[in-house]
């Protein structure tokens, strides 16, 4: 029966690898955004390729991120050929990723045997119709996810090493460098290393200062622009209907989940408190429909240019089958409650993945557009690094179902391109 299931396994890995591969050779662009978001790649890399930082003018940039993507392959990547240079290193970057990512799988259910389901669930990002479209198209998505694993790798490497934690804090500045959002791992790894009963300690003051060394420099990117973001950014803007993209994308991608999920504990937990676990429900769901339902129109973005906010809000706003407005908007709005309720399961005894689901949430309600890439696979990513999913009894029953669900949403993503 083991070398079955390692025949099955070994295959779907082959399949993942060579459909990566094949990307790569051909440029696919599942997303439908890579041969778009190029042009401000390339607009970005040989503006850094010719100035340098000081002589940068900002409102030529065009990218919402701090620029350490660019600072990178302006020394990495050779002018000559660099399309092709820039898409070989992303790509390659991405494959680091996976690896790292397996490596922490192993750590976590402290396997030292090469472990062939393992290294199945960590291939699966390669199935993200994003996770691929940034690799192959050069953008600059996935070496926020190198710096974010790399982080977390130290983290777990430094309870044996301590001097680790050096690393982890210097690679979590990074990911926000890469992208702001990850301020989220910047908050976990402080709160992971700082000892908050005794205060003034040698540690914790080496900690306040390695934060503030390796992250003061976004100041003057900040400085410059006049705000967290470049001028020709997005501007910082608070939108009540952002919080249902943000909740109904964390529906869509913590929903396979819950199959592998040990709820043990938390039928428990509901068990002696159902009555009041009810009430607080319906409560929180009146008060979702009341505090929503005028806030989705079909004056916004989403809707008329069908730009954005994911899966879930393009099969309900952006079908035939139903027609009704106020149903519509109905459905969305309990697809954001479900997708809240998820984050609550999964953050149950799990304060880090609650810090991280709080934290995007935040963000990401305060620019104007979000985009489904923000959350795949980085939700993918964060279930496995801030929850013990790996090592629940029910995953190598279900782990299946993990890629069905994931190869289903390039699939999707796919015939979202050929119908648009």
């Amino acid at each position: 029966m083991k070398i079955e299931k390692n025949y099955f396994e070994k295959s779907l890995v082959l399949f993942i690898l060579t459909s990566f591969i094949l990307g790569f050779l051909f440029k696919e662009d599942s997303s439908g955004g890579g041969r778009i978001d190029f042009q401000s790649v390339k607009i970005n890399f040989l503006l850094f390729k010719e100035f340098s930082i000081n002589e940068i003018n900002w409102d030529l940039y065009t990218s919402t991120a701090l620029p350490i993507y660019y600072l990178i392959t302006k020394y990495l990547i050779p002018i000559d050929n660099w399309v092709l240079y820039l898409s070989i290193f992303t790509s390659t970057a991405s494959f680091v990723t996976i690896i790292l990512f397996y490596k922490i799988l192993t750590l976590k259910v402290n396997d030292r045997t090469f472990n062939w389901q393992l290294f199945l669930i960590a291939t699966i990002p390669m199935l993200s119709p994003f996770f691929r479209t940034s690799a192959f198209w050069a953008l600059e998505e996935n070496i926020a996810y190198l710096f974010f694993l790399l982080s977390i790798l130290c983290v777990t490497i430094s309870k044996d090493k301590k001097e680790f934690f050096i690393f982890a804090i210097f690679f979590a500045s990074c990911a926000f460098y890469a992208r702001q959002n990850y301020a989220f791992l910047s908050i976990i790894v402080f709160i992971y290393y700082f000892n908050f009963l005794k205060l003034f300690t040698k540690k914790n003051i080496i900690i306040c200062l390695l934060f503030l060394f390796f992250l003061s420099p976004s100041l003057y990117f900040f400085y410059n622009w006049g705000g967290v973001d470049p001028v020709g950014g997005a501007r910082v803007n608070f939108k009540k209907e952002n919080i249902l993209v943000v909740l109904s994308n964390f529906f869509l991608y913590l929903l396979p989940f819950l199959f592998v999920q040990d709820f043990d504990q938390i039928k428990e937990f509901i068990k002696r408190r159902l009555n009041i676990i009810i009430s607080l429900g319906i409560f929180i769901l009146i008060l979702f429909i009341y505090f929503f339902i005028g806030e989705i129109s079909k004056e916004t973005l989403y809707y008329k240019q069908k730009s954005g906010a994911g899966i879930i809000y393009k099969i309900i706003f952006h079908n035939n089958l139903i027609l009704n407005f106020t149903v519509q908007k109905t459905l969305y709005i309990l697809s954001g409650f479900i997708g809240l309720l998820f984050i609550l399961l999964y953050s149950f005894k799990n304060l880090y993945f609650f810090i991280f689901s709080l934290i995007t949430l935040i963000i990401f309600s305060n620019i104007d557009v979000i985009f489904q890439e923000y959350f795949d696979p980085l939700i993918f990513f964060s279930v496995f690094l801030f929850t013990d999913i790996i090592n629940s009894k029910n995953f190598n029953k279900y782990k299946s179902i993990i890629f069905v669900y994931f190869f289903s949403i390039l699939v999707f993503a796919y015939l979202f391109k050929i119908i648009l």
